[in-house]
């Protein structure tokens, strides 16, 4: 089979054989990826006569059910720890799956490893378990028992990730669809013939019948008893012990070798005490007594990690392989995981308790009653009262911009002063279940602070709380001492009031005036914008500048306006003073800086984790974690989360945006525009609501609705630049490029008298790009240099950086790519999606000096119709480059003002062209098309009607070719004279005449 193709699969070698099939290493020739295929028996010997020594025999019933079991297990699972599975197939008889290709060993392999080097540290082992347990976890939530936990069958990848493997056995409680003769599943990419199994897999739930490798069997499953979640827990015990046992060995070996001098460290050995704990508990002989589900003891190793990394120094840690987590990680790693511990510590301390509020928790701050007659009370304790209600689990309060949003469907102003039954009815229309009342008063030197809580639906008072100040400066402790006992009188338990209580003077600023510039800063952004807020934020930073929240405000406001650099800027330092916040506040600030600043989602996925698990009524949590799926591609589950958040929070216009833009995502569009129309009828207000209006229009070619909102935004700063930039894009869909250049051009000039310089760039450097597409190469590479000139932001820098590449300037887009990755080293898009599109498009490209455009070059390879088997190195290379993006270039890198989504897939299809190699490109073409509410108005969603053309010429499809063709001229019959025009018109003339 070596060297054959199966279907689009190119098999390359043969990289592991056991009792459950043969796996060989292959290449995906549409996709450009390598994958595994795992076969139940080899269609046909291989000369070694290492495979099925009778192939034509028909598999074992009870192998071709466990092998389908696989597919139905791994078809329904999706997840980091889990190997992945692509395809299904049939070839000469014989089912296969197509998975996840793996480099690495088995668990297996690794503790059967030299002694002359640790099979684990301390750390991994631990390590590891979090993550076996997290792929656990997951099977479990979707009904499936996995039933052969063992290192067999789990991977440890060269990048030190965890897997899980082999399904065969797995109980579906819940099967998913699967064709009859389809299979799916993971490969254990490795030798098993040693391993043992006892009993057929025919029925999964036969009782009476041991399933598994008897070694690590749970007592119940070596009974054949019926079997739950928990028999995987017991496996995985078994598991854990043996990595123990290994780097313990190792550790002892160690210590002979320096003459019983001692070996580890103290911290070692805590951890392997608490990793023993763990263990004892995991492999109870009476199942009731052990754990009862994954995720409660992947929440313990979370918190033996975080006890373990607290005791470290980072001194031990600088030598480390490029595989160990990295230090800033592990310092980051010792404040989350914290919180982690103290949330596990309030569900089980709290969550069967009684509330007085509900369920769901939420609550509406009324406006201070100030009568002191000091104005500072005013402008501070609102802002301070939030920060110190917000510290507790048990409370969702509700943001300032959903009761904004509410005021407006009430017909008031949004600043109508929340007292008395304003507020109880703005609790009500928010969904909240309770309101409070704060007031302060002189009493004679001292201060009075009530806090009074009662029912939004009743209007009964729930619980009172008072305090009294003897001076000024200790009113805002006073305030956090009234808040505390209020959170007990509403229900919160007094252990997770005592976790979750870091002091106002702490959690903000010691400083009332460096407070109130702060507060009225948010007051003015919310009123006015960005220009009004950020001299209010900085006089506040000025006043106190170790005030994180400041920095943090400062930085989301300058993100939420595009200009990710200056928001970088201030996300790192309040990142640098997060240990002066409460814990909401610096999951809060960990989570912005790993997702924008650092752009590593991978990390930032984590925290939003470690938040949702700590704060379950955060709406804010959850928003934000829907937003880094999206640009994930993982739009389901952003769809799920930013769902949650609008049960918490139904009135914020940004969560009811997103999830409209989650549903196009996901080619829901009568539920987008069901959800569009719903937020409007909600009287919601937000510029990108308008946008998101602007593309459904579009998809529906409503140009009156499209020109609609283009008018609703001119003369608003900082939203008319985005309207006319999208009004570009639309213009250039159908091939009218002066039409396009003047809206970009008004855009860019509109962002900068919004003083957004880097979105003016953003502006320039897109319709530079844009020129590049058409075949404009000179005009492209001088809006290219104008943009980088302006701003060198991480999305300007790629736009361009696609620019210079598309337009022949190879040298000038390694540039741009090599200072991308020297600036965003831990960026998951800049890594996975614009690295590998600029370099991929770079390496085709012509040579500097004589740039020529991508599409030209890619209409001659078509028309020479080039051999698949003499493919060019160039173009090779550009595959090669894309190989990174497969996992996250469906997703949309940012949300709002630049958009690169689906350029990986582009260049892919013409790189696919420049191969000569017509079905690949076509697949790649068509799933730009397939994908109208990811890629919308971009002017690669137009072409690729014209790579599909090329493509399907090219395959010798000409009935096909001449159909895309025509509709690309249609969708162009009244564009400008550009180039990529002119070579479609006559290539299709070509093809009439053949």
């Amino acid at each position: 089979m070596i060297g054959e193709t199966i279907q689009h699969y190119r098999v390359l070698e043969r990289i592991g054989q056991g009792g459950m099939g043969i796996v060989f290493k292959a290449e995906d020739t549409r996709l450009g990826r390598l994958v595994a295929l795992k076969f139940l028996h080899s269609p046909r010997p291989e000369p070694d006569g290492t495979s099925s020594p009778q192939p034509e025999t028909p598999p074992d019933p009870a192998a071709l059910e466990r092998f389908r079991r696989e597919a139905r297990a791994m078809s329904s699972l999706n997840h980091p720890n889990i190997c992945t599975v692509y395809d299904v197939g049939d070839y000469e008889g014989q089912p296969f799956i197509a998975m996840e290709y793996l480099e690495g060993e088995t668990l297996k392999a690794r503790l059967a490893g030299d002694l002359g080097f640790a099979p684990f540290r301390a750390d991994e082992v631990l390590d590891y378990a979090i993550q076996i347990a997290a792929g656990l976890e997951a099977a479990h939530q979707h009904d499936i028992v996995h039933r052969d936990i063992k290192p067999a069958n789990i991977f440890i990848t060269t990048l030190g990730q965890a897997k899980l493997l082999d399904f065969g056995l797995a109980q579906l409680r819940h099967q998913p669809r699967v064709p009859a003769l389809s299979v799916a599943g993971s490969g254990e990419h490795e030798s098993s013939q040693g391993d043992s199994w006892s009993g057929e897999a025919s029925k999964a739930t036969v009782a009476g019948v041991a399933l598994g490798t008897l070694f690590y069997m749970s007592p119940e499953q070596k009974r054949g008893e019926e079997l739950d979640s928990r028999t995987d827990l017991y496996s995985f015990g078994l598991v854990l012990s043996e990595m123990t046992a290994a780097w313990q060995s190792f550790q002892g070996k160690v210590a002979d070798a320096l003459n019983g001098a001692k070996s580890g460290s103290d911290s070692d050995a805590g951890l392997v005490r608490g990793l023993e704990a763990v263990t004892e508990r995991a492999l109870k002989e009476d199942r009731t007594e052990r754990y009862q589900t994954a995720a409660e003891i992947r929440l313990d190793l979370l918190r033996l990690r975080q006890e373990s990394d607290a005791r470290h120094n980072l001194g031990l840690f600088q030598n480390l392989s490029a595989r160990r987590i990295r230090i800033e990680r592990l310092v980051a790693g010792v404040v989350a995981l914290a919180l982690i511990a103290a949330g596990l510590f309030f569900y089980r301390h709290y969550r069967t308790g009684s509330s007085t509020i509900g369920s769901r928790g939420s609550v509406v701050l009324a406006d201070f009653i100030n009568s002191t007659g000091d104005p500072v009370f005013t402008n501070t304790l609102p802002q301070a009262l939030t920060v110190t209600l917000g510290q507790s689990p048990l409370l969702n309060i509700i943001s300032e911009s959903s009761v904004g949003e509410t005021l407006r469907l009430m017909e008031r102003p949004p600043d109508t002063p929340l007292t008395g039954a304003v507020a109880r009815e703005v609790c009500e229309r928010a969904g909240g279940a309770a309101y409070v009342a704060p007031s302060i008063g002189s009493l004679g030197r001292q201060y009075v602070l009530q806090l009074k809580a009662a029912s939004c639906r009743t209007g009964d008072t729930l619980a009172v709380e008072q305090a009294t100040a003897g001076s000024k400066e200790q009113v805002l402790d006073a305030l956090g001492a009234a808040a505390e006992g209020l959170r007990r009188k509403v229900g919160e338990s007094l252990a997770s009031v005592e976790k979750f209580d870091v002091p106002l003077t702490e959690a903000t600023t010691s400083s009332l005036e460096a407070l109130e510039a702060y507060s009225l800063g948010r007051q003015a952004y919310s009123g006015k914008g960005l220009d009004a807020a950020l001299p209010l934020f900085h006089r506040a930073t000025e006043l106190d500048p170790k005030f994180a929240l400041a920095y943090e405000s400062t930085g989301l406001i300058y993100e939420n306006a595009g200009q990710h650099t200056a928001a970088i800027e201030n996300l790192r330092q309040a990142y640098d003073l997060r240990g002066r916040v409460s814990e909401r506040e610096r999951l809060y600030i960990e989570a912005h800086y790993h997702r924008i600043a650092t752009g590593d989602l991978g990390k930032a996925r984590e925290t939003y984790q470690l938040w949702i698990a700590t704060y379950p009524r955060d709406a804010t949590a959850r928003a934000d974690f829907a937003v880094a799926l999206s640009m994930l591609g993982q739009y389901g589950p952003a769809w799920e989360e930013n769902n949650e958040a609008r049960r918490l929070e139904p009135m914020d216009s940004t969560v009811a945006a997103n999830a409209v833009s989650f549903l196009m995502a996901l080619g829901r569009f009568e539920e987008a525009r069901a959800g569009y129309g719903a937020a409007l009828q909600q009287k919601l207000e937000s510029d990108y609501l308008h946008l998101l209006g602007y593309h459904l229009a579009f998809l529906d070619r409503d140009a009156a609705r499209m020109a609609g909102q283009v008018a609703w935004a001119r003369g608003r700063p900082g939203t008319e630049d985005v309207l006319l930039a999208a009004q570009a894009d639309t213009e250039a869909y159908t091939g009218h490029l002066a039409r396009a250049r003047d809206l970009s051009l008004q855009a860019a000039e509109s962002a900068a008298r919004a003083g957004e310089q880097e979105v003016a760039a953003g502006w320039q450097a897109m319709a530079a790009l844009r020129e590049a597409l058409f075949g404009e190469a000179a005009e492209a590479r001088t809006d290219a240099a104008a943009a980088l000139a302006l701003s060198r932001g991480r999305d300007v820098s790629a736009a361009a950086g696609l620019a210079l590449a598309f337009a022949g300037d190879r040298e000038g887009a390694v540039r741009v790519a090599d200072d991308l990755a020297r600036r965003f080293p831990q960026d998951t898009v800049v890594n996975l999606n614009y690295l590998p599109a600029i370099r991929a498009a770079a390496a085709a490209a012509g040579p500097a000096k004589a740039p020529v455009s991508a599409l030209a070059r890619t209409r001659a390879n078509a028309s020479a119709k080039a051999s698949p088997k003499s493919p060019s190195k160039t173009t090779s290379t550009a595959i090669d480059q894309l190989r990174p993006a497969f996992s996250v270039e469906l997703g949309i890198p940012t949300i709002g003002s630049l958009s690169l989504a689906l350029y990986p897939v582009y260049v892919r299809g013409l790189a696919y062209l420049g191969l000569g190699q017509g079905l690949e490109a076509a697949a790649e073409f068509q799933r730009i098309i397939d994908h109208p509410g990811i890629v919308v108005n971009e002017p690669i969603g137009a072409l690729a009607r014209l790579g599909l053309a090329r493509a399907r010429a090219l395959a010798g499809d000409r009935r096909a070719a001449r159909q895309a063709y025509l509709e690309f001229l249609d969708l162009w019959k009244d564009a400008d004279a550009v180039p990529v025009l002119d070579q479609a018109r006559d290539e299709f003339a070509r093809l009439q005449t053949e």
